[in-house]
Formats: C-alpha cells, structure tokens, sequence
C-alpha cells in the first residue's frame, strides 16, 4: 500500500489524498472486477499496471516499466551535476523510480555531485547508499 502511494504521489499534480482515493477505490472488489471487465474487452490500462509493479494491492514488486534497476526505487538527487537536476530526475522517472526531495529511511540512493550539503549527511547517518553521478549513469547503462 505505501509502495504504490509513493508511486502515485510521484506523479504530477497527485497528492496523499488523491493517491490514498485511488487506493481505497482499488481495494473495493467490486471495483477490481470492473477493471477486470474493462481489460477483457481489450482496454490497456499501463498507469494502473505501474503502480501495481511498484507494489500496490494485490502486485508485486517487479522491474516495472522498461525493466530497470530504478524500477520502484526512491532516489534523492543533490549537489552541482554536470547535467540540469531536472534532466536526472526525468531519466529516473522515465525508468520507473521515485524522485523525493529529501533523504530519508525509505530512500534508497543519493546521487550526489560537488557540493552536496546536509543531504550527503543525512543519508551517511540514515545508511542510505550515495551514488556519484558516474556510478549513477553506470545504474543507467545496466
């Protein structure tokens, strides 16, 4: 369930409320068999199949869209890098992870560049693993 919240609140314009109404539709089992009728008749529904691959009701946790290692994964991106922020966290997204804004116990990375600050603290006293852009791209590339 915080899984797939996470996935959805990652999501533009989709806040803990919205991401929580969503979830508790989903757990009706009318509702679900509704969504089973919509599939048999040949409608795709990719959105809901990612947040079941991030571990929502009823999903496992998988490698999710494109089959990464970034799938479902929670990343914090801070420091001067040598491509925008903005650049990084839409290639973690595009894979499947979640891009939070600060370090904690749920975090699963730091991408850290020059210059990072409190965050690189954080995330040492929390053991959350710290990843140079350089050991990031190489997460990219396998």
């Amino acid at each position: 369930w915080a899984a797939a919240c996470e996935a959805l609140t990652a999501v533009p314009a989709v806040g803990e409320k919205i991401a929580a109404s969503v979830l508790a539709y989903f757990a009706q089992p009318q509702n679900r068999a509704l969504v089973e009728r919509l599939r048999a008749a040949g409608v795709k529904m990719t959105a809901l199949a990612r947040a079941a691959a991030a571990g929502g009701e009823g999903g496992a946790q998988g490698a999710g869209p494109g089959g990464t290692a970034l799938a479902g994964k929670r990343f914090v991106v801070t420091g001067t890098l040598s491509r925008p922020r903005r650049e990084i966290e839409e290639l973690i997204r595009s894979r499947g992870g979640v891009v939070t804004g600060s370090v904690s116990r749920s975090t699963d990375f730091l991408v850290v560049g020059e210059n990072p600050g409190s965050k690189l603290d954080r995330a040492r006293e929390l053991g959350v693993p710290v990843l140079s852009e350089e050991e990031f791209e190489r997460m990219l590339e396998g």
